[in-house]
């Protein structure tokens, strides 16, 4: 989270709970819904043309598929369960352990994420890349830096004032 706190631009801890939820919806939500479909298409593309030189697309391959369903279904499970309970005084024991279910899909989000970076050496190209390869990696280095962003607005700033309501 700390590196995703330099990213992040300022003016988050004085902005609404409703606010935030906005944010997070319009923002990094939405960036999932258009790039996940993306990302898997240029993952399997990358894995046909270079699999055969660059082992590592295999799993690369096979990551950005599970993270893509994972984030799929954690953002809807939020904008279901989770954002409807901003601003509601009192949150029940099974919304808390709604919160503490969707924190967990968070954090095994984030290592699928760490796995790519490490897998992609910090998304360094291989010096045969070519284009779809370099689309790839780009778009893997824009989505580990918008979810560590997504996941420091939500961690430090929405859900913490939620749990304090």
């Amino acid at each position: 989270l700390e590196r995703a706190k330099d990213a992040c631009p300022a003016g988050f801890a004085g902005m609404s709970r409703v606010e935030l939820v906005t944010h997070v919806r319009l923002v990094h939500h939405d960036y999932l819904r258009r790039t996940l479909p993306e990302l898997q298409d240029l993952a399997y593309e990358a894995l046909r043309l270079y699999g055969s030189q660059l082992q590592h697309l295999s799993h690369v391959n096979q990551i950005v598929r599970v993270l893509a369903e994972e984030l799929y279904q954690h953002v809807s499970r939020e904008e279901q369960f989770a954002f409807p309970w901003v601003g509601s005084p009192e949150l029940s024991p099974l919304d808390r352990w709604m919160m503490d279910c969707l924190s967990e899909e968070r954090r095994r989000s984030s290592f699928r994420i760490d796995c790519l970076r490490f897998l992609t050496n910090h998304y360094t190209l291989p010096e045969s890349a070519g284009e779809s390869l370099r689309r790839l990696y780009l778009g893997l280095r824009e989505l580990d830096r918008d979810f560590q962003r997504h996941v420091y607005l939500e961690e430090r700033f929405l859900f913490p004032r939620q749990l304090a309501a």
